[in-house]
């Protein structure tokens, strides 16, 4: 009996340091969570709209322990009221002496004093820099005198020359969703502690929105979001999403290491590259005029001998390479006498450097350029080479009596050749040229030793000899895909705790071979002599 009471005693005693640290988390941190069903009216639909009866509905009633600061569940996001609390608070009133010259004075509120005025305007400094990301123009809230036509809360200039929009309400249903829902974040942060309002950086918590891209148009997933998320660098943001430029801009906002992305329902962390919406959307847009023009226009600049077109900016990297070391060894004379040709030398789009030309290729891409070019007659030859692996690229190979494929008008294409020691695993890409050494090469980066790695150095759950492979299938006794660390699987170290990559970008991994980087500058090239065979048997017709 004593020691059931003592277990008894323990358990209160243990559910009371519970409920405190859960008090604490919830007074302290922002928690909320925005369903898809959130909604604000828009104002020409008028007060009746959207009210419904209890009655005619089955009610779920949140069920909480205890009661909390700020409902967890925000379907209801208009935060005009407090909107307008934050706004009187940044303002101080204004008196007159009845002394005839006399000049106006300032006079604080009770409890209010300059520095307090300075404090309290800081939270709408924030709410005005949520909504200058939106509209993507500096603004500022401004209040109209009731006498005034037009609404009282207007969005102006900070020179107060130009009304932007002349009212919240007069926003697109996209822009003041985005508005709602982070101006609730520093709300909330502002009903824990006014104080916590005074700096973005400063606010942490959990913020959970359900199909984030509802409302929002491309310019607002694409470069919006990624700008809002990013002013809260201590909030945890879990979202869902259906949106491929979402993604994009998410990669261009934080890079690659400074998001994640879950496949549901199996929670299997997955790369962009991975991303179902993401490849549709992007072959899709790989095949739109812009994007047509964008490449036409760097490849029509490249006039004079043969141009070589690869699938990746790593492939003419690698190719290059090659044709240097080959044509220099003196090994291959007849071969490399009169191959004269260029390569079109291209960055990714996300690339930082200013030249080469940004361009997304990929095999759709290549696929859709060969149909476009063999349409009007060129001057010169066009070769589109890609590597082995999809059902695009094979679309882009040769019969298989023939070396390459020609579209017609000077536009050809060809598949790498797969080498004899991988027959046995015959999609390859470019890295798979060389030796399974070679392409383990270690160059040491920040302090850690990185490499590319290989699929079967990792059983089917992604382990391996002391170190581990996150969120990729692509590995297995059989597998050779090359990991890198440009994508969202990581190679970590099994066991040791730490979040560190071990894996090398394949982008890297190519400027060191091209720059012949010790100890990247003794790799056999002699996989690579069929590709230059067929473009010399190209050139040659």
């Amino acid at each position: 009996m004593s020691i059931h009471l003592c277990k008894d005693v323990y358990r209160r005693q243990n559910a009371k340091q519970r409920k405190s640290k859960q008090n604490l988390f919830f007074s302290k941190d922002v928690i909320c969570y925005f369903p898809p069903s959130r909604y604000d009216s828009p104002v020409w639909l008028g007060a009746g709209y959207n009210k419904l009866l209890d009655d005619e509905h089955v009610v779920l009633s949140e069920q909480y322990t205890g009661e909390i600061p700020n409902a967890i569940t925000a379907s209801d996001v208009s935060n005009l009221q407090w909107l307008l609390d934050v706004i009187v608070d940044s303002r101080a009133e204004v008196e007159r002496d009845s002394t005839p010259g006399a000049t106006a004075s300032h006079r604080f509120c009770r409890g209010f004093d300059q520095n307090n005025l300075i404090l309290f305007s800081a939270a709408r400094k924030n709410l005005e820099t949520v909504l200058s990301e939106i509209l993507g123009e500096p603004v500022r809230f401004e209040l109209g005198h009731r006498g005034e036509k037009g609404g009282r809360l207007r969005i102006v200039t900070p020179d107060g020359a130009r009304t932007v929009s002349p009212s919240l309400n007069s926003l697109s249903t996209g822009q003041m969703a985005l508005f709602n829902v982070f101006s609730t974040i520093i709300r909330y942060a502002d009903n824990n502690d006014v104080n916590k309002s005074i700096n973005l950086g400063t606010i942490s918590g959990i913020v959970v929105i359900d199909e984030v891209d509802l409302h929002l148009h491309g310019k607002l997933q694409y470069e919006v979001l990624p700008k809002l998320i990013k002013l809260f660098p201590k909030m945890q943001f879990v979202i869902t999403s259906h949106a491929p430029l979402l993604i994009l801009g998410m990669e261009k906002e934080f890079g690659s290491d400074g998001y994640e992305i879950y496949q549901l329902p199996e929670g299997k962390r997955i790369g962009a590259e991975m991303f179902s919406e993401f490849k549709q959307a992007y072959e899709y847009m790989a095949q739109s005029q812009a994007h047509q023009s964008e490449i036409t226009k760097a490849i029509d600049g490249m006039q004079g001998r043969a141009l070589i077109v690869t699938e990746g900016s790593t492939d003419w990297k690698h190719m290059k390479a090659a044709f240097t070391a080959l044509s220099e060894s003196g090994n291959h004379q007849e071969l490399f006498d009169n191959l004269d040709f260029d390569f079109l030398e291209y960055e990714p789009g996300n690339d930082a450097t200013e030249n080469p030309p940004k361009l997304e290729m990929g095999d759709a891409n290549l696929l859709a350029m060969c149909e476009e070019h063999a349409k009007t007659s060129r001057q010169h030859k066009l070769i589109f080479i890609a590597d082995n692996d999809s059902k695009n690229t094979q679309k882009l190979g040769a019969a298989e009596t023939e070396q390459y494929k020609s579209w017609g008008n000077n536009v050809y294409s060809f598949i790498l050749q797969v080498p004899a020691s991988r027959h046995e695993t015959p999609a390859i890409c470019i890295e798979h040229l060389y030796s399974d050494d070679e392409i383990k090469t270690e160059i040491e980066k920040d302090g850690v030793k990185r490499r590319l790695y290989m699929g079967n150095e990792f059983d089917s759950q992604g382990r391996g000899e002391g170190i581990i492979c996150t969120g990729r299938n692509g590995y297995g006794d059989k597998k050779i895909n090359i990991i890198d660390g440009s994508e969202k699987c990581r190679v970590l170290r099994n066991g040791k705790g730490d979040d560190v990559n071990l894996a090398l970008p394949k982008s890297d991994f190519a400027k060191l071979v091209l720059a012949k980087q010790s100890p990247f500058d003794a790799f056999c090239f002699d996989n690579f002599i069929p590709i230059f065979e067929t473009i010399k048997e190209i050139i040659s017709t």
